[in-house]
């Protein structure tokens, strides 16, 4: 599949205040007395550095107060407990502020610290989780015991452009290993995919595919199982997903049968059949390389639908159809995002009540896909790790966003606003 959900995250200025302030303030109705007090540093000097936690290979923002003596630019030294060492510079605006860009490129607890011309600026300590991924298996829907066919896995990257590394291990029924591969980028944003091969055995085989990363920056995830029917000899034979969704696309293959040379090319046109009507043609007729044609379809319609592929050589020695009957599910629903504060019942999208400026709550957010959720601020308010602090008086806006599974359960965002009201004027001693 080649759709990918946004990945870009720009988050207002990340700051981490210490303590909690015990203040009363009123959030969903609840008080914010009764939360756990964040641990985190406080950054009560004129210089720190912040940056939330994010996933790996996804861009984030690294911001740093500085002084006017600490120069027109500071560098970070970026290093992690699972590698991804690096170091960033920015320009520092006339607010006093830098902005950099990091894109983590691995897992792990990093450390980043900001360095301008008068010293150290400040450091902070972020966790980054890997990017999830989505693996795929392709299985002609037709083969012969004793008779080896191609197999295929695809791996998308669901959260980031980046192209997924690493192997996939094929297991039957019975947990036996029957093929592996190595994974390489097709060119396609976020794709790797692997061609194998399979010897069936006579039966009803179910195959299972398996990913294992080659680095900590990649999730490990597993196939759908592919239950081919094992029959007679074949032309071509066709290989789809298990599972389609109307408005997704997928990937259709047409492998040719054994005993036919991989030399002799050929090509090989899709067309559909809904309810019965008349076949429809999907596309043009795609090429024979290496015995599969591949070709990337959208369903539009759910339901019950047959897949036809018809197959000629360049030289017309061989040519034959093959069928296969899917069923098309329903588009995707909106992944469902879960915002906890500490201390407090789960948020709903839109207001969410009123803090004091000063005081901080901690938010855990979930998915129903059970993905990484990211969160970002934007007004007078910021996040440093999992800890949203007020900042001053204003409206704070916060966005957590999910990629969903790939599959049955799209990329979504919430959105919650905070009124911030301002802290209260201390009042000056009366001399006696």
């Amino acid at each position: 599949m080649d759709t990918r959900h946004s990945k870009s995250q720009q988050p207002a200025i990340m700051r981490r205040i210490g303590a909690a302030i015990t203040a009363i303030a009123m959030a969903l109705g609840v008080s914010l007395a009764s939360a756990p007090a964040s641990h985190a540093e406080p950054l009560t000097g004129a210089t720190w550095l912040a940056t939330p936690n994010g996933v790996a290979w996804t861009p984030q923002t690294v911001t740093v107060k500085t002084r006017k003596k600490d120069g027109p630019s500071v560098t970070i030294a970026v290093t992690g407990t699972g590698g991804g060492a690096t170091t960033l510079s920015a320009p520092v605006n006339g607010a006093g502020f830098a902005y950099a860009s990091w894109t983590p490129t691995a897992a792990g607890t990093f450390t980043l610290t900001a360095t301008g011309a008068a010293g150290q600026l400040g450091a902070a300590s972020v966790i980054v989780v890997p990017a999830p991924t989505l693996a795929t298996l392709f299985v002609p829907g037709n083969v012969q015991p004793g008779v080896e066919v191609p197999i295929f896995a695809e791996v998308d990257t669901l959260s980031s452009s980046v192209a997924p590394s690493g192997t996939i291990t094929v297991r039957d029924q019975n947990n036996n290993i029957v093929a592996t591969g190595t994974l390489a980028a097709t060119g396609q944003p976020g794709e790797a995919t692997t061609r194998m091969s399979w010897t069936p055995s006579p039966g009803s085989p179910s195959l299972t595919a398996t990913f294992t990363p080659a680095t900590n920056a990649f999730a490990p995830s597993s196939s759908l199982a592919e239950i081919p029917f094992v029959g007679g000899s074949w032309t071509v034979a066709i290989t789809a997903p298990p599972v389609m969704y109307v408005g997704v696309p997928a990937t259709l293959g047409a492998v040719v049968g054994a005993g036919i040379p991989t030399t002799v090319g050929g090509s090989a046109a899709f067309s559909l059949n809904i309810d019965g009507f008349t076949f429809y043609t999907m596309g043009g007729s795609n090429q024979i390389n290496a015995g599969v044609a591949i070709y990337r379809w959208t369903p539009t319609q759910i339901g019950f639908q047959t897949i036809q592929v018809q197959y000629a050589s360049n030289d017309l020695q061989f040519n034959g159809n093959a069928s296969q009957i899917v069923n098309i599910q329903p588009a995707p629903s909106p992944d469902v995002i879960t915002v906890t504060p500490s201390g407090a019942t789960a948020w709903t999208s839109g207001s969410v009540g009123t803090l004091q400026q000063g005081t901080n709550v901690t938010l855990t957010p979930t998915s129903a896909s059970g993905n990484p959720v990211t969160m970002s601020s934007n007004g007078p308010c910021a996040f440093e790790d999992a800890v949203l602090t007020m900042l001053g008086p204003g409206t704070c806006t916060v966005t957590a966003t999910s990629v969903g599974n790939g599959g049955s359960l799209s990329g979504t965002q919430d959105t919650y606003t905070i009124n911030i009201t301002a802290a209260p004027k201390k009042k000056n001693k009366k001399r006696s």
